[in-house]
C-alpha cells in the first residue's frame, strides 16, 4: 500500500504544494518501531502525519473512520511476590506468595470500577499468573503481569499510582516482599479534527459514500503522530 501510494504521488508531485515522505513502519507489533524511527529523525521537517492501518472485517473498498481518540494507552506491569517456600504439610513456617498474588488477581482488576470515570474506556487485564512447581511444595516467589489501558491520561495516571498502593498492601497484609515493574507504553491515538475532516471529504470526493464511521478501539498502535499546521 505505501508503494503504491508512492507510485500514484509520484504521479502527480509536479501538482503538490509541499514535500511527501512515506513511512514504513517496522516492529509495529512490539510497539517499539516507530519510536525509534522518530528518536532517528523521521519526523523532522514533518508538518502533519497521516496514519493508515488495514481492517480485514471491513468489505473490500470502504474505509474506516474515528472521530478523536482512535486506540488506547497501553502499559504493561509485572508484580513479583516474595516469600518464603517450604512444605505444605508446615504451612506454619511459610510466607506463601500465593494468597498474596492470589489477592492482588482479585483486587486489581476492581481498581478500575473503584477509581476510573465511568465515562472514560479503561480496562486492567491480567495475562498470567505463575507460582510453583509441584503441589506440596510452597514456592518462595509467585509473579502475575498484565496491562493497564486507557483513553485518559489522567485515568492512566490514577490507574498506576493505585497499582503500586495495591501492592504495598497486599505485602503488609501478606508479610511478603512485593516488587512491581510497570513500564509505560504507547500513550493514546488522537485523531486531529483538523486533518480529519479534510481527508474524509476527499476521500468522498474521489470514491464516493464508501467511508463507516468506526468506533474507537482499545488496542494500542505507536503511529508517527505530529503536530499539525496549515502549510
Amino acid at each position: 500500500i505505501g508503494a503504491g501510494t508512492a507510485l500514484v504521488m509520484a504521479g502527480i508531485a509536479p501538482r503538490l504544494h509541499g514535500r511527501l515522505r512515506i513511512v514504513f513502519q517496522p516492529a509495529e507489533e512490539i510497539l517499539e518501531g516507530a519510536q525509534a524511527m522518530i528518536d532517528d529523525g523521521v519526523l523532522d521537517g514533518v508538518d502533519m502525519a497521516i496514519g493508515f492501518h488495514n481492517k480485514p472485517d471491513l468489505p473490500v473498498g470502504r474505509f474506516g473512520m474515528v472521530h478523536g481518540a482512535t486506540t488506547a494507552s497501553s502499559d504493561r506491569f509485572v508484580v513479583t511476590v516474595r516469600g518464603q517456600g517450604g512444605h505444605t504439610a508446615r504451612m506454619h513456617q511459610t510466607r506463601s506468595p500465593i494468597p498474596a498474588v492470589a489477592s492482588l488477581a482479585l483486587a486489581l482488576p476492581a481498581l478500575v470500577p473503584a477509581l476510573a470515570d465511568p465515562a472514560v474506556p479503561a480496562i486492567l487485564g491480567l495475562g498470567m499468573i505463575q507460582a510453583g512447581h509441584s503441589h506440596n511444595v510452597v514456592p518462595d516467589t509467585a509473579s502475575l503481569s498484565g496491562t493497564l489501558r486507557t483513553r485518559s491520561e489522567t485515568v492512566r495516571n490514577t490507574l498506576q499510582a493505585a497499582i503500586a498502593r495495591q501492592c504495598r498492601a497486599v505485602a503488609l497484609a501478606h508479610d511478603v516482599e512485593c516488587a512491581l515493574d510497570y513500564r509505560r507504553g504507547v500513550c493514546a491515538q488522537v485523531n486531529d479534527a483538523a486533518l480529519f475532516v479534510p481527508v474524509r471529504a476527499a476521500l468522498r470526493a474521489r470514491f464516493g459514500d464508501v467511508i463507516d464511521e468506526l468506533p474507537p478501539s482499545m488496542g494500542a498502535h505507536l503511529c508517527l503522530q505530529s503536530h499539525w499546521k496549515r502549510l
